[in-house]
């Protein structure tokens, strides 16, 4: 994976068409707030959507031009196809928080 997919753990990864180009998109989700505490926590990240080429390679996009941000402790993600959203939503549950939902944006 791309360097900035490995700021902080991964816990939750999903392979779909997020931008609607034909190729599999990665979305990765994650922190860690639960290492003990001399060890501090991983929170480095705010998930990321790596857009695939189509060959194998994936470039990531920052969160504004994907429109995905997460902060906090990420635990799992699904892709959701609702009525009247052509592309994926995706939905985010986080520990002792909300869970998120995204519709991301066309870069």
């Amino acid at each position: 994976l791309p360097r900035f997919a490995q700021i902080a753990p991964i816990n939750a990864i999903l392979a779909r068409d997020f931008d609607g180009d034909g190729s599999l998109d990665l979305y990765c989700a994650g922190n860690n707030f639960g290492p003990e505490a001399n060890t501090g926590r991983f929170d480095g990240g705010l998930s990321v959507l790596l857009r695939g080429d189509g060959h194998g390679g994936f470039t990531p996009l920052s969160p504004a031009q994907s429109g995905l941000s997460v902060m906090g402790d990420a635990r799992s993600a699904v892709a959701l196809n609702l009525p009247g959203h052509k592309r994926p939503v995706i939905a985010v549950s986080r520990c002792d928080g909300p869970v998120l939902l995204f519709t991301p944006s066309k870069p």
